[in-house]
């Protein structure tokens, strides 16, 4: 399996990207990391794809392995849905299959919908944010299903300005980093150890990206996205598009999920991973790969 790395003028910055089976002859997969303020490599389990068809990664502007302008009127889902189409045309793709996980989903759609990429010929919704209020309610609810001990460290957090004044809570650091990351490995990750490519997501993270789009954790949800809805582009679909879900994602605590979204996308097809909380493609990989190969494949082949 031949692979192709670089880096692409976009912007007047430098994209990273890496493309793994660059010789396949099938229509290019490519994978848009979430975050926001990731790098690519926490979805690195998607080129086990290659075999079938090329799998293009690339680091969002101010993420991972791209340059670093610290410019916040890039850290916007318009910006990062107009950059994936000005990826998509540096790497000359006349056909390819848009992956967006998480925050990215919002970017793929406002690339297909917003930006017109004429490229993107499927769209796969990978645990998607479209809506900032549907995560707040969503991480609200999972708050209230934590143990008592996590439940009102993280209450507090969420309902005081903990995020500008950290003395306005009555729990330490340490308690709050404790019950953080309890509710992170039951809804976010569910596999213990976490993998080495989560890690290194975590470990390249832009903080400043992640304060200004979310706030100074998940239980301060202030940033740009708490108002952010795209709801309104998803009649704009014209493609075949994949919904993918953990069972075990803090969104599906209060709400059908499935329906919710089958029902605003018509013909969306939907796959829930009962295993799997909002990284079902570390915690179930191989049912993943099988789901998104035979979504892909009956596009091709008009089944």
């Amino acid at each position: 399996m031949s692979t192709e790395e670089g880096f692409l003028d976009i912007d007047g910055g430098k994209i990273w990207y890496k493309i793994y089976g660059a010789d396949s002859s099938g229509i290019p997969l490519v994978v848009v990391h979430g975050g926001p303020g990731f790098s690519h490599d926490y979805m690195e389990p998607l080129n086990g794809l290659a075999d079938e068809r090329p799998v293009i990664f690339y680091d969002q502007t101010d993420c991972g392995n791209s340059t670093k302008s610290d410019d916040q009127s890039r850290w916007n889902v318009e910006y990062l849905g107009r950059e994936l189409k000005q990826v998509c045309e540096a790497l000359k793709l006349r056909r390819c299959h848009a992956l967006g996980h998480s925050f990215a989903s919002s970017i793929v759609i406002s690339c297909l919908v917003e930006a017109k990429c004429e490229a993107i010929t499927s769209l796969i919704l990978a645990n998607p944010m479209l809506n900032g209020q549907q995560l707040y309610d969503g991480i609200c609810s999972a708050i209230a299903s934590m143990p008592e001990e996590h439940c009102a460290v993280l209450t507090s957090a969420i309902n005081s300005d903990k995020a500008d004044n950290p003395a306005s809570s009555p729990f330490t650091a340490e308690q709050f980093e404790k019950a953080a990351t309890a509710i992170y490995k039951r809804f976010y990750c569910r596999l213990e150890p976490w993998p080495d490519c989560l890690y290194r997501s975590i470990e390249k993270q832009n903080i400043s990206f992640y304060n200004h789009t979310i706030g100074q954790s998940l239980f301060n949800f202030t940033g740009l996205l708490r108002n952010y809805d795209i709801m309104d582009k998803l009649g704009g679909i014209t493609v075949p598009v994949l919904l993918m879900w953990g069972a075990h994602e803090c969104v599906n605590l209060d709400t059908d999920i499935v329906t919710f979204y089958n029902n605003k996308i018509p013909g969306a097809r939907s796959v829930v991973f009962n295993e799997s909380s909002h990284m079902a493609h570390l915690e179930e990989t191989e049912a993943y790969l099988k789901a998104v190969s035979g979504f892909l494949r009956k596009i091709e082949t008009g089944n």
